[in-house]
């Protein structure tokens, strides 16, 4: 089975059993060191409302994250940024509605949001979702 976690920076050494990584880092955040047992997806960007727009969430960030994924079936996700509360949730957040609704070959039985605290960054999650939409559209050209 896998499920999709986001978590704190923090939390990250604490992993104990291989796992699929998102790093999350931003502008002025410096990445936790993470063990070579996992397989690792490093990102950097900081929430929409930072004012530096070239450090926001890109639609091609979205295209890394999905052929990450795919590449690598039947794993655990885990989605870290500083304090696992704004941008790896909201990253688990997409991935979680994207994984259900699309025709995909994944086995996500489960979502489990395992952080109290969260903030949904809707701006991320637009960009998110209008890639998406983008993919599906050029899918369907495509298949034509």
């Amino acid at each position: 089975m896998n499920s999709i976690f986001y978590i704190p920076a923090s939390a990250v050494a604490k992993l104990t059993e291989p796992s699929l990584i998102v790093s999350i880092k931003g502008r002025y955040n410096e990445r936790p060191v993470i063990d070579e047992k996992h397989t690792v997806l490093k990102l950097n960007f900081d929430t929409q409302e930072m004012p530096n727009a070239d450090y926001h969430f890109k639609p091609e960030m979205v295209d890394e994250v999905l052929a990450f994924v795919k590449a690598n079936p039947g794993r655990d996700i885990y989605f870290h940024c500083t304090e696992g509360a704004c941008r790896s949730y909201t990253l688990a957040r997409c991935l979680g509605r994207w994984a259900h609704r699309a025709d995909v070959d994944l086995d996500l039985d489960t979502c489990e949001f395992t952080n109290h605290a969260n903030w949904l960054d809707r701006k991320t999650c637009n960009v998110w979702n209008n890639r998406v939409d983008e993919l599906k559209m050029n899918e369907l050209r495509n298949s034509k």
